[in-house]
């Protein structure tokens, strides 16, 4: 599923390192195990990847990464490759005082209905059946990391964190602070990770992530799904 939703946005399979216009990955999965080359799980690199862990621990920090390479986030991140290229940009940019009107915050966090339903990103949501349609919905938590090179990465991440809330059957529960990413080999990022409730399968879920990496252009923002139970 997700190899078709990559080929959709113009993924060719040729070689493994080609150039990728969309890259999605489940990180983890209801704490599943598997060496299937197709879909590892959790996450080959999850464990050292410092983008992820840094805004994910500072989200939760008594989050655990499960797998061969997991443990506690706090503690893959003390020891990440590259925790110094992450640092601390701002811890409430979702506040009014950093964010324009429309994007400042989903449903329940100081954005009114009224703003989320006219907010162009969450259009899509209607595109998706309510969760549950066929059989008895079950909710569960994931971690979204959000990364982008963009220099409107703020305003992106504003943006995405609406269309989530707005997809019938997710509920951001948190929201990380923003984090500023030095690349060696390419430019300078942003990153986050929003904690959702979700009563969404992870097909659909993952769905929704790529509808809205390419509502923005791949080349703005990657979105990584990591799932907990």
């Amino acid at each position: 599923a997700l190899q078709g939703i990559e080929a959709d946005h113009g993924r060719i399979r040729e070689n493994h390192w080609d150039s990728r216009p969309l890259d999605l990955d489940i990180i983890d999965y209801d704490g599943i195990t598997s060496a299937d080359p197709d879909l590892a799980l959790p996450h080959p690199r999850a464990w050292q990847r410092a983008f992820v862990l840094a805004p994910w621990a500072a989200l939760n920090p008594n989050a655990k990464l499960a797998g061969a390479h997991g443990g506690p986030v706090a503690s893959l991140l003390a020891v990440a490759p590259d925790r110094n290229a992450v640092q601390l940009e701002s811890e409430d940019w979702m506040l009014s005082s950093h964010a324009g009107k429309k994007e400042s915050a989903p449903a329940g966090w100081g954005l009114s209905a009224g703003a989320q339903e006219d907010h162009p990103q969450s259009r899509f949501a209607s595109q998706f059946p309510p969760a549950g349609t066929d059989e008895k919905p079950v909710s569960r938590k994931a971690i979204v990391s959000l990364d982008s090179a963009s220099h409107d990465a703020e305003k992106i991440f504003r943006e995405t964190i609406v269309s989530l809330d707005s997809v019938p059957g997710n509920q951001v529960q948190g929201i990380s602070p923003l984090y500023h990413v030095s690349h060696f080999d390419g430019p300078d990022a942003m990153s986050a990770v929003v904690q959702l409730e979700t009563k969404l399968p992870a097909a659909d879920l993952i769905a929704v992530l790529g509808s809205i990496e390419a509502a923005h252009d791949w080349r703005s923002i990657l979105i990584w799904l990591i799932w907990k139970a």
